[in-house]
């Protein structure tokens, strides 16, 4: 059937997804939709027609939940999440949308709509659909991820790209069920340190367990005997200038960051610092093994007494 030009309009902008009573708005009957629907058109959820048949591709899988849910509703979780630019989440699946306490939780096919009483006033439109705020999308996101360390990688994701502050990031969690809750404060707590990616956490913990090495410095501000600022080691031991490099491509967002990584290994040598590169598969494989290779290093250095002039400016906190 032809469409009427607003209904046109309307599945333009929506992808060829609309609701029922957007049909119903233009002059469409239910006898017709009865008609079309398996000829031309097709239901994806209770309410909601695609103006096609064969497949809905991701975003009109979003647009389709979201109609499902009603125009109130907020997109959040994993999916919110994507929409947000956050990385390493699992593949497009179930999406997760709450509505304010009034109305009723529900869910049909790949669709699941929570009321809830936590209110997000930074939920805002991305892309004409209105997503949770990264905080709450986060939060929201804990349960279904593969893992506590896959929770602490995004929490640590958010906060290294300054899409949500700490504080931010705690009021949700205090507001939030517990399910996840342990993962969710591991990553709040590993932000706190300084870090900023899940191998960078990893090595802290691994270090920090050390008997033999003193204070670990995350991500410190470095600067030369002439006050010039030096590139930022992931780890610093101030007594014996000695850094610790995590050497990561996939953690590196940008194309030419590991090589500027690099780089910085060498200016820092060059400056009088003693720098370490150690690799997240090499971590896995046998921290033991590269722990007492920095432990055996340090005990070197402090055993010749090793002299450098590299001062500390700051000290990393998130």
């Amino acid at each position: 059937m032809d469409l009427h030009p607003a209904l046109a309009e309307t599945a333009g902008r929506q992808r060829g997804i609309v609701h029922r009573h957007q049909l119903y708005a233009v002059g469409v009957t239910r006898a017709q939709l009865r008609w079309q629907l398996g000829r031309d058109w097709q239901a994806v959820l209770p309410g909601v027609v695609a103006l096609f048949t064969g497949r809905l591709d991701h975003e009109q899988r979003l647009i389709a939940a979201w109609l499902y849910a009603g125009s109130d509703a907020t997109i959040t979780g994993i999916e919110a999440a994507r929409r947000h630019g956050i990385r390493y989440l699992p593949p497009p699946g179930t999406v997760h949308l709450f509505v304010n306490e009034r109305r009723k939780s529900r869910r049909a096919g790949f669709a699941v709509v929570r009321a809830s009483t936590r209110v997000d006033p930074s939920s805002r439109m991305l892309a004409g659909l209105r997503c949770a705020s990264p905080a709450r999308a986060v939060v929201d996101a804990a349960p279904f991820l593969p893992g506590p360390r896959a929770v602490e990688a995004v929490v640590l994701q958010v906060v290294q790209r300054r899409l949500a502050t700490l504080p931010t990031l705690r009021h949700e969690l205090e507001r939030a069920p517990n399910r996840s809750s342990l993962a969710l404060r591991a990553g709040v707590i590993a932000a706190e340190a300084g870090v900023w990616s899940a191998p960078e956490a990893d090595c802290l913990r691994l270090l920090r367990s050390s008997q033999v090495l003193p204070e670990i410095l995350p991500n410190a501000t470095l600067k030369d005997s002439c006050g010039v600022l030096l590139p930022t080691p992931d780890f610093w031991i101030q007594d014996v200038g000695l850094g610790v490099q995590i050497h990561s491509r996939e953690h590196h967002t940008e194309g030419e960051d590991f090589d500027n990584t690099l780089d910085d290994d060498g200016t820092l040598t060059a400056a009088g610092a003693t720098i370490l590169g150690i690799t997240p598969a090499q971590l896995t494989k046998n921290p033991l093994r590269h722990l007492r290779r920095v432990e055996a290093t340090y005990l070197s250095l402090r055993t010749e007494g090793r002299q450098h002039s590299i001062q500390v400016v700051r000290i990393a906190s998130a």
